[in-house]
């Protein structure tokens, strides 16, 4: 067994993940682009990014991001996984000092709050400077700080309307903070069956979310993927990995490729994809080019801010109105990243929450 993932490369693999969300968060919202599987599953979806590759375009890499960028999210949670048992627990055993529920809450929910706020007001001057004005219930503010905007159905059901997220990507601040709460109430104290248990029950709501209770519209199906009920196997992974370790050869990663092949046209394979992805991942840690490690640790270490700020810097480049998509997607690219080192930079001068 093997502790495989140090601090560097877990800042190594926080940039090639940020890097695919903010890439996929622009390129999916460039006119015919490619539709991602991310919410829902559909095969046309994966037929429609075949035909770019044989006809070698429009926009093929672009619609690579559009398609693929979402599968960024898997690998943040696998690292977050593996960085929070290796914050709260003593190597070879649980710590004896472990915060209580209230405190690691708190904790959790203050470091969070820091970023999402700056977010929202930048947001709000957006709008209420460049828009029509404010368009946004003030209720979804509070579900948001919250961590409840995602248990609101997505979609139109019974008498419950479709929750505003704010901007889209938001929606991982809940899921962040559920899977905290996963760890806390759930893993932590706990051993192997408890991580086992929870993965096994994540695959079966989402196969019954396919099978038994699915419709044309995956309503079940789009509901469970904004919440842990679908999207904790690779955080689980990555608990698993940081506790006790995992053996890796070329048959796991060959099953592995074939799983997420298998995925673009097979809604069970899918279901396994955030899973195979993690394994897949794992090697990139092994790169030793300075010239690629250097560049995406920094950007991981910047990651949190751009990930608050780059769906804002969206709004005002955004590929829906026409123009240059590549003169805009560099514009976005480069006042993203500029705008996350400066806010990285100014939230060293506001104390930090502590447990």
């Amino acid at each position: 067994m093997e502790k495989i993932v140090s601090r560097r490369d877990s800042a190594f693999l926080k940039g090639f993940a940020i890097l695919a969300i903010v890439l996929h968060n622009f390129c999916h919202w460039i006119p015919g682009s490619v539709i991602e599987n991310e919410y829902n599953f559909s095969v046309q979806n994966s037929v429609d990014l075949i035909d770019i590759l044989r006809n070698g375009g429009p926009h093929l890499v672009l619609n690579l991001f559009s398609y693929f960028g979402c599968y960024g999210v898997p690998v943040f949670l696998f690292i977050s996984g593996y960085g929070v048992v290796k914050k709260y627990e003593k190597t070879g055993g649980m710590s004896d000092t472990f915060p209580s529920t209230w405190r690691f809450t708190r904790y959790n929910a203050l470091k969070l709050w820091r970023l999402m706020l700056v977010g929202v007001l930048l947001l709000y001057i957006y709008e209420t400077m460049f828009t029509t004005g404010w368009r946004h219930g003030y209720m979804n503010i509070v579900w948001l700080f919250g961590f409840l905007s995602n248990f609101f159905p997505q979609a139109n059901i019974g008498v419950i309307p479709k929750q505003d997220l704010l901007l889209g990507p938001w929606w991982y601040f809940s899921l962040t903070m559920q899977m905290y709460m996963l760890y806390r109430l759930w893993y932590f104290g706990r051993g192997k069956k408890a991580i086992i248990a929870s993965a096994l029950v994540c695959i079966v709501l989402q196969v019954l979310a396919v099978t038994v209770f699915g419709n044309e519209s995956q309503d079940m199906l789009h509901y469970m993927r904004y919440t842990l009920l679908a999207c904790l196997l690779p955080f689980a992974l990555g608990v698993w990995t940081s506790r006790y370790g995992i053996k890796t050869n070329a048959y796991i990663y060959i099953v592995c490729v074939l799983v997420f092949a298998a995925s673009l046209f097979n809604v069970f394979a899918w279901i396994l994809a955030p899973l195979a992805l993690a394994f897949l991942v794992i090697p990139l840690k092994s790169i030793t080019a300075l010239w690629v490690r250097k560049p995406f640790e920094w950007l991981g270490g910047i990651s949190a801010s751009l990930f608050v700020l780059h769906p804002v810097v969206r709004c005002f480049l955004n590929p829906r109105y026409g123009g240059n998509v590549y003169v805009m997607l560099t514009e976005y690219l480069v006042i993203s990243i500029a705008a996350a080192w400066l806010l990285t930079k100014l939230l060293n001068f506001i104390p930090k929450p502590k447990l």
